[in-house]
């Protein structure tokens, strides 16, 4: 990730909108942000943090904190930054929650918190819980990881070595994918506490299967819960001995059960004896009696045949006559409900109507409000036409910038490949100069060899080969410094072929040149087009400028696009909903004339009905049915009185008649039971009651024996059902215990590591060796940060603390012992190491800019020297660095700054210096 253009409006110190081209700073090395105290240095990278995750870096500010103090009330706040990440650029922004001025009358109002984000080629994305997790998601961390990672923040360095194994293990959980370790922990955790729970619960269930076992008197057995096995052998002795009692008991019982049986039979005989006499004497008795009632009865008979023959012929002729009107009476009722029917139409139809006329004169209504709101959309559809027109050129604009950014990087590669083959072309130059002077030198020695040679053969008077001279007054002598022939003609070869190299470098060169010069002319055609007037100086910071305005003009047009594609959604909704209410109006309006039809013709069945009714109802004796009806009933029930009567004084003369008939039958079918011997009844039942009470001794006693062998074996088959699930689970247990208090760190007596942690341990070593490497360097070999091998305590979380190692006197101690200054060294050599184990990962994330806020005035000279160093290595990489100090000293030593001034009146500015 990596800032390309920050702007911040009424944010922090700076009370006014304020741009930084962040661009400017280049990919990578070193920048310094400087100013006077409170000037809103910080402030820069709190705006960075609060851009991406809406927090600021040292989490002390409050985002209520965050409005300028010295910004004027319609000045908005918000911030936001283009940031580029992994080669695309994306644009973010937010505003905190503040008070403005509100739009209607005076007063303020709460602004609420906003965040919008813009990645390339997608949809927009808006709401803070959206973008916070679109931000997370992208970057692979969330905001305590990202200030922990890329940004030392001011007073926050010692947070970084000083962090505790459960801190650092929360942090690279996510960075390096352990969760999966910690969810194995977990799962364990649960099996173990399952298992756990399992194996007490069956030990329990033991124990109160023990505790139910139903013991006979005075016994001898010892059930102990924590030998169930022994238990299980002195239930099955028990549930033996209490059969065996059982079965003896049981067969007492059935001899004594024929006995009463036997006894009950004799009795039952005995009893049925004096019974039938005693019903014999009752039946005699009754015969007597009911013999002197029957003159009476039949008496009594005659006299009600003789009424009832009087009575029943005028009443059958008015029952007759009655019966023959009732019809009309209910024709009259049935045309009264068709009446009631009609009316109720009428009204229901006349108040339908009223209900329709009131629904068309609102619909009438809603139909003019639309065709009103489809009046001001007429020329959405242009306006799509005109802004999908942009977006092409738009489009085109930015193919053509891209073209044209291909060829300037190319014109850059060829440039620097030019400069290098210039380079190559000197230095090969340089050599052979120097060659040749060399075999200048050397042909110059052999030459004078030769004539050493020949003046050793001279003698006096003799002439000489080359001049003729006799005269030889100094010979030249023999050099030990001359080459060979065959030296010099290797040393001249050796010069052509420098001199060859030098010539195909050359035309090397001449070729990109001409090159650079056909690129910088099609590079000038295409940035006259693009960008009109240019210098060769500012091209490549010109296209990146023009870019960022094409990107920026993109995304207005976008929005404006959604915007108006909702506003031509709601010119078709409108359309059909218009359409629809034109059809409910027509419908409406032909409802309305059938019902006003209807009611005519319901009116007029109405008078018709109501005159039938009247006719009818003066031609009969009785004004309603009910009438009528009344006096039919009281007809019939004077009818059925003399008809009930007379069979009431038939019946009981058959009844008398046939209850003397039937006694006589019974007297004589009594006396054929009786037999002559006799019975000692209450002998009978002495035995019978000795019988039973013996009875009742001895069921208790078998009920007491069967209660106890049922429970016991109930208790018996349950109990070996848990033991052996006992000894199952107590295998199963003991092995998932192993390894749970394994992968937890829980084995007694040992440092508590847990799995997760022993595999980030890897991960933390690996970072420990890289951040040695700076370390190392800013504190001369003194210093070297390792992993806590011992724990203070064995009950606390262990694995990722630190120690220090101290090369001088070759101790190891606790990071808490360092000073101010060796803290600010460690912490900052982590931050780079984590850094760079992060972006090494497989899948890693892309950190291309780092922030350092203080703790570099808490370093001497010296060790400021090699930090800086250290960081300038660092840089030269593909990383940005971006460092707030009041050292003087680090003014003059980094060219690459943003200067902050600060104005008690008017808020802070900002300007980049190159």
């Amino acid at each position: 990730m990596r800032p390309l253009k920050l702007t911040i409006s009424a944010f922090g110190a700076y009370a006014d909108k304020c741009e930084l081209d962040l661009s400017l700073l280049g990919n990578k090395g070193i920048y310094l942000i400087s100013g006077n105290t409170g000037a809103g240095k910080t402030t820069i990278f709190d705006a960075i943090t609060f851009a991406l995750y809406g927090h600021t870096s040292g989490g002390i500010r409050e985002n209520e904190m965050l409005r300028s103090k010295y910004a004027d009330k319609n000045t908005p706040t918000f911030v936001e930054m283009i940031f580029l990440y992994n080669n695309e650029s994306y644009t973010i922004r937010r505003n905190p929650e503040y008070l403005r001025p509100a739009k209607k009358g005076n007063g303020f109002v709460k602004e609420k918190a906003q965040a919008e984000f813009y990645p390339p080629n997608q949809q927009p994305i808006t709401g803070i819980k959206e973008v916070n997790s679109a931000i997370n998601e992208l970057i692979g961390l969330d905001v305590n990881q990202f200030t922990q990672i890329a940004m030392i923040a001011q007073g926050e360095f010692l947070k970084l070595i000083h962090a505790s194994t459960k801190e650092r293990s929360d942090i690279f959980r996510k960075i390096f994918n352990t969760k999966p370790y910690q969810q194995l922990q977990e799962k364990l955790k649960e099996r173990f506490n399952a298992l756990k729970k399992d194996f007490l619960l069956i030990n329990n269930s033991i124990k109160q299967y023990i505790e139910t076992i139903i013991l006979p008197e005075n016994t001898n057995y010892d059930f102990n819960p924590l030998m169930p096995k022994d238990c299980l052998i002195n239930l099955k002795q028990i549930i033996n001995q209490d059969k065996n009692d059982l079965k003896q008991l049981e067969k007492d019982f059935t001899v004594l059960e024929q006995n009463i049986k036997e006894n009950e039979k004799i009795i039952n005989t005995a009893i049925n004896q004096q019974q039938i006499q005693q019903k014999i004497n009752e039946y005699q008795s009754e015969l007597t009696t009911k013999t002197k009632t029957l003159p009476n009865i039949q008496e009594k008979l005659s006299l009600v045949q003789k009424d009832f023959e009087i009575k029943s012929t005028s009443l059958n002729v008015n029952i007759a006559k009655l019966t023959e009107e009732l019809p009309k009476y209910q024709y009259i009722s049935k045309q009264q409900n068709l009446l009631q029917t009609a009316k109720k139409a009428l009204q229901s139809k006349q108040q339908q109507m009223a209900n329709d006329e009131t629904t068309l004169a609102k619909l009438t209504q809603t139909i003019n409000d639309i065709q009103t709101d489809l009046k001001t959309l007429t020329d959405v559809n242009v306006q799509i036409e005109q802004t999908n027109s942009a977006q092409k050129e738009n489009n085109q604009r930015l193919q053509n910038l891209t073209k044209l950014s291909t060829l300037l990087e190319k014109y850059k590669q060829t440039s620097l490949k030019h400069r290098e083959y210039k380079t190559k072309w000197q230095q090969q130059q340089a050599k052979l100069a120097e060659l040749e002077q060399i075999y200048n030198q050397q042909n110059h020695l052999f030459l004078a060899e030769q004539a050493g040679i020949l003046a050793k053969d001279l003698k006096p008077y003799t002439p000489c080969p080359v001049c003729g001279s006799t005269n030889h007054p100094q010979l030249a002598k023999i050099s030990t410094l001359a080459p060979t022939q065959a030296e010099l003609e290797q040393l001249k070869n050796r010069c052509d072929i420098f001199s060859q190299k030098l010539n195909e470098i050359t035309q090397l060169a001449s070729e990109l040149n001409g090159k650079l010069h056909n690129l910088f002319t099609e590079i000038k055609a295409q940035a006259e087009n693009i960008l009109g007037n240019f210098t060769q100086k500012t091209i490549f910071h010109d296209v990146e400028i023009k870019k960022c305005e094409l990107l920026n003009e993109k995304n207005q047009l976008n929005k404006q696009l959604i915007q108006l594609n909702k506003l031509s959604q709601k010119q078709i909704n409108l359309n059909a909903q218009l359409e629809k209410n034109l059809l409910l109006q027509k419908n409406l309006e032909q409802k309305l004339l059938s019902l006003n039809t209807s009611i005519v013709k319901e009116n007029t069945d109405i008078e018709i009905l109501t005159t039938e009714i009247n006719t009818l109802t003066k031609s009969l004796l009785f004004t309603d049915e009910n009438e009528a009806r009344k006096q039919l009933q009281k007809y019939k029930q004077i009818q059925n009185y003399l008809q009930q009567n007379l069979a009431t004084a038939q019946t009981e003369f058959d009844r008398l008649n046939q209850s003397l008939v039937e006694i006589k039958a019974k007297i004589a079918s009594l006396q054929t039971q009786l037999t002559p011997q006799n019975y000692d009844l209450n002998e009978l039942e002495k035995i019978q009651q000795e019988y039973l009470a013996t009875k009742e001794n001895l069921m208790p006693q078998m009920q007491k024996l069967h209660t106890r062998i049922t429970t016991n074996h109930q208790i018996q088959q349950k109990l070996i059902k848990k033991i052996e699930l006992l000894d199952v689970k107590q295998s199963l247990y003991s092995n998932i215990q192993a390894l749970y208090t394994t992968a937890t760190g829980s084995v007694a007596g040992k440092e508590r590591i847990m799995l997760e942690t022993y595999v980030q341990m890897h991960y933390f070593d690996r970072i420990l060796i890289r951040a040695n490497t700076r370390l190392m360097m800013m504190t001369q070999g003194q210093y070297e940060l390792v992993r806590c091998k011992s724990s203070e305590q064995l009950r606390s979380q262990t694995g990722l603390e630190l120690d220090v190692i101290d090369h001088y006197n070759g101790t190891t101690r606790s990071v808490k012992t360092l000073s101010g200054g060796e803290s600010f060294k460690a912490s900052l050599s982590l931050a780079l190491g984590l850094s760079d184990e992060i972006q090494s990962f497989a899948g890693g994330i892309h950190l291309d800019t780092m922030f350092i806020d203080e703790g570099f005035g808490s370093l001497d000279s010296e060790s400021l020297a090699q930090a800086i160093k250290v960081l300038s290595q660092l840089s030269q990489g593909n990383k940005l660095i971006g460092i707030i100090s009041h050292v003087d000293e680090l003014k003059e030593k980094i060219d690459k700054q943003i200067q902050i001034t600060k104005n008690h009146e008017k808020g802070s500015s900002a300007k980049i210096l190159i």
